[in-house]
């Protein structure tokens, strides 16, 4: 390993919610022979600045709870005296957000992902004293951008269907038709079962059978019709009971039509080509790109962020799988209730972790998630999710052998 000590200790006060960004800067600056202190959000850190005002360096991320970091450097920038200027510097991976940065106080701003190179060169810039004493880093440098893909088709299969039927017989039936149609469709044999599934997963449409056992179709619409995100969902009854009366009913309880049985693929295709366009609103502009070309998990730049240091490595991996679990749990959530701040936090979250490790396609998942949630397009939180949940498995495998050949 390189030595980075500085013969001048510098007190850095590092301010971010992510705990695996905390862990990564914080790392590097303590191998660069820094001085850390951590807060969490924008009012952590305004406190500790006004009750220690020999900070030499705050490294001030901008999206976070309680307070943000534009709110945090207005009343660092108020309080503080004449003849006492505390250098603050900006995190931040969002071009957004540098926009947002000009003039409101911040000395400079470092981009994310936080690295050895970006780090020192900061450090040189601001305090030349410091400057000195570090020497060049002979480590890998991350991988470069690489440009995103687009693909301008976009199939029926990325519509999520839910069928809920208690025949075995007509489930079979349908679900031919649907697949033969190109649709993913999940299968469920009673109301009760349909009320649980809506809960926990965002389809673009319900064909919904109206008697069964447990729950029948009419009650299941009416529940699920009170969540949030059901509110505009087609749901379409599939019934033989097709009566004048029947049909008002229907209506009442929230459903946009009825499909008469027995059905056939012809009028299964008219009902859906009615209700799922082809051109789909709001569809995630993540549908229309292509990730492969993203590194799962780039190595060589996970070296780097951890100096090669097996044990900090280990330790990474593990609070970022922690982490990650946590916020995809938090994803889930607010995608029921359409909680649009926490998603766009989770997501924001997500994508600062991931792209800290190198898990680049990951973080580049999360990123256009934020982007979307940050729009107000809620109702794509479940696409993501599913997204995130694939991207996030394949990660965990390659996370697991590294674990493992360092340890």
């Amino acid at each position: 390993m390189q030595n980075y000590h500085s013969t001048t200790s510098l007190s850095v006060l590092l301010v971010d919610d992510t705990a695996v960004n905390r862990l990564v800067a914080g790392s590097i600056l303590k191998e660069l022979g820094c001085q850390v202190a951590e807060a969490t959000n924008g009012k952590e850190a305004v406190e500790a600045v006004i009750s220690d005002t020999d900070y030499d360096l705050v490294l001030m991320d901008i999206n976070m709870p309680v307070m943000s970091g534009l709110e945090a450097i207005h009343v660092i920038r108020t309080v503080e005296s004449s003849d006492s200027h505390t250098t603050v510097v900006a995190l931040t991976a969002s071009d957004a957000e540098r926009q947002q940065l000009n003039n409101v106080g911040f000395d400079d701003i470092l981009p994310k992902p936080v690295t050895v190179d970006n780090l020192t060169t900061l450090l040189q810039k601001h305090f030349p004293s410091f400057q000195k004493a570090i020497h060049t880093n002979a480590m890998l440098a991350p991988a470069s951008a690489t440009a995103r893909v687009a693909s301008t088709s976009v199939d029926k299969s990325h519509y999520n269907i839910l069928l809920v039927e208690d025949n075995q017989v007509n489930c079979i039936v349908a679900t031919n038709m649907l697949n033969a149609l190109g649709y993913q469709t999940d299968v469920v044999y009673n109301g009760c079962e349909a009320v649980t599934a809506c809960a926990n997963k965002q389809y673009d449409l319900l064909l919904m059978d109206i008697r069964m056992p447990t729950m029948d179709g009419t009650e299941a619409t009416q529940l699920i019709r009170e969540y949030p995100n059901y509110a505009d969902t087609p749901i379409i009854a599939v019934t033989a009971n097709t009566s004048a009366t029947d049909l008002i009913l229907y209506k009442q309880v929230g459903m946009n039509e009825c499909l008469p049985k027995p059905l056939t693929i012809e009028t299964l295709r008219n009902i859906l080509d009615k209700y799922l366009t082809t051109t789909k609103p709001n569809q995630p502009e993540l549908l229309q790109h292509d990730f492969s070309s993203f590194t799962i998990l780039d190595r060589p730049f996970l070296q780097k962020v951890t100096l090669n240091n097996p044990k900090l490595m280990v330790l990474l991996l593990k609070k970022f799988i922690t982490e990650t679990s946590n916020q995809l749990n938090s994803i889930a959530f607010a995608t029921v209730n359409q909680n649009q701040e926490l998603l766009i936090r989770a997501s924001h979250s997500i994508k600062g972790g991931a792209r800290s490790i190198g898990a680049n396609r990951l973080g580049e998942v999360a990123a256009y998630m934020e982007t979307d949630m940050m729009e107000g397009v809620v109702q794509t939180a479940a696409v993501y999710l599913d997204r995130l949940k694939a991207e996030f498995a394949q990660l965990q495998v390659e996370i697991q052998q590294v674990i493992e050949d360092n340890t």
